[in-house]
């Protein structure tokens, strides 16, 4: 193969739906805190923010792994690149958590009507247009990470990837939402973390971390079953041209 006939690290599809959602991210990012200056708005534009980071960390590993290097040190640095997205990941299923910030908002009036407060009405946009922009953030970064494996290993190495990425997901939904650590707390004291959590662990703990690991899991196939179709649409259609033309 010359480097003129070198494979593109990402189809056109998923390319464009990349860039799709960094200008919906940063429209989010720029436009919100204008309208609504205030902590709730901030904060979620901080989760979204760390949302965004796996998709960095996926690119960069799936062009890694397009490199065909080898060596200790290409290992090394794809298992940090590893470990930072998994340490990150959780926070796309987590901005779906922030829905509970839904209840800072009255939307009741006397007579029953509902209110027509602009800032009220931002609140509950914000709120749905960050889960929405950060899970489909989330999903693209696990979605180009299963096709590489998938593609390198097999299919069912791919589905055991993202099954194990959302077990791991439950567990760290549970971390950052009910124990309140962040995603760099099992980077730079994962002892002190992992105590904690098993010092806190119960039944109730166990069926609310696999609860969420089957929003991740299923969230994740709505995405699959919405995106994986086009992409092989597009590529059977590639492939008949391309016999066409020979």
């Amino acid at each position: 193969m010359t480097e003129k006939q070198k494979p593109k690290i990402l189809s056109a599809h998923e390319r464009r739906l990349m860039l799709a959602l960094s200008i919906l991210t940063l429209v989010l990012a720029a436009t919100i805190p204008l309208l609504e200056y205030t902590p709730l708005h901030l904060s979620l534009l901080w989760n979204l923010f760390l949302a965004a980071l796996p998709l960095l960390f996926a690119w960069l590993l799936v062009r890694r792994r397009a490199g065909k290097k080898q060596g200790a040190l290409h290992r090394l640095l794809n298992g940090v690149l590893w470990a930072l997205w998994l340490a990150f990941f959780p926070n796309a299923p987590y901005l779906v958590t922030d829905v509970i910030h839904i209840s800072r908002f009255s939307y009741d009036e006397p007579g029953g009507v509902f209110t027509s407060s602009l800032q009220d009405w931002l609140g509950i946009l914000h709120i749905c247009a960050a889960i929405v922009v950060g899970c489909l953030l989330g999903c693209l970064s696990l979605y180009l990470l299963h096709q590489s494996i998938a593609r390198c290993r097999g299919k069912w190495w791919g589905w055991g990837l993202c099954a194990g990425v959302a077990v791991l997901s439950g567990a760290g939904l549970y971390m950052g939402r009910v124990m309140r650590f962040n995603s760099w707390d099992i980077l730079h004291q994962p002892l002190a973390l992992l105590q904690q959590f098993f010092a806190q662990l119960s039944l109730h703990a166990i069926l609310l971390m696999l609860l969420l690991s089957a929003m991740t899991l299923g969230m994740y196939m709505l995405f699959y079953l919405c995106f994986n179709a086009p992409v092989r649409k597009m590529a059977s259609i590639i492939q008949d041209s391309n016999n066409n033309i020979e």
